[in-house]
Parts: C-alpha cells; sequence; structure tokens
C-alpha cells in the first residue's frame, strides 16, 4: 500500500510541476488573450495521454499496478487537474 502512495506521489508531483511550467511559459506570450489556452492545452494533452497509456497497457500482457498508478493516476492527474 505504502509504495502505491509513494509512485502516485511521486508521479503526482511530476504532472504538477509540467503543468506549472507549462502554463507559466504560455501565459507569458498568450498575456493578451482572455482565453485560457493553456489550460486548453494541457487538459487535452493529458486525456491523450490517459488514452496512449491506457491503450499501452490493454496491448501488454502484464503491466506492473504501480506504474499505472505513477504515469496515469500520479503524472496525468496532477498534470491535468494542478491549479496555477
Amino acid at each position: 500500500m505504502i509504495y502505491n502512495l509513494i509512485a502516485v506521489f511521486i508521479g503526482g508531483g511530476m504532472g504538477s510541476i509540467l503543468r506549472y511550467l507549462t502554463s507559466y511559459f504560455f501565459q507569458k506570450s498568450l498575456k493578451e488573450l482572455a482565453f485560457p489556452y493553456p489550460t486548453l492545452l494541457v487538459n487535452l494533452l493529458g486525456c491523450f495521454c490517459i488514452g496512449i497509456i491506457i491503450g499501452l497497457i490493454h496491448k501488454q500482457s502484464y503491466i506492473d499496478q504501480r506504474l499505472v498508478l505513477l504515469f496515469v493516476t500520479g503524472f496525468c492527474g496532477g498534470f491535468t487537474t494542478f491549479s496555477t
């Protein structure tokens, strides 16, 4: 159980950092626009990554559950829901 929590913690941290950096760099260049394009971009990328990862998992005969928790729940979850 503790290893599952650590996997989600590490993945969530990496995803949140990438989300912050993406929003930071895009907001600098798109400051004059009222629509939150960085949020749209991050959410579309996150959904795409979740679909790719889940598709790859279903093709493999055995995938460690901790990798699913690390990438889907942790990384993609932190990437798409981190609020800036």
